[in-house]
């Protein structure tokens, strides 16, 4: 198959992680579901703190540089999404 770099296999790791975090809280949303509006602002309410040592991503997710990869780019825009 195609041979990917480095910064192609941190970007889908990144990728896999928020989409796992996104699943644990929307599973625990769901447990917690209110239709009262009341209780509405009881919801848990989640930050999550990512951590990384590629300075690329970490760069290029918090807007300091942009990514001009056309390989990466797609994960790029989707864990900016997540």
């Amino acid at each position: 198959g195609d041979k990917q770099t480095n910064n192609f296999a941190e970007y889908t790791g990144l990728v896999a992680g928020l989409k796992k975090a996104r699943d644990i809280i929307i599973g625990l949303n769901k447990e917690t579901s209110v239709t009262d509006a009341s209780l509405a602002s009881r919801l848990p309410i989640f930050n999550l703190m990512i951590r990384g040592d590629s300075k690329l991503i970490i760069q290029q997710q918090n807007g300091s540089w942009q990514c001009k990869n056309a390989n990466i780019l797609p994960l790029y825009r989707k864990a900016a999404l997540l």
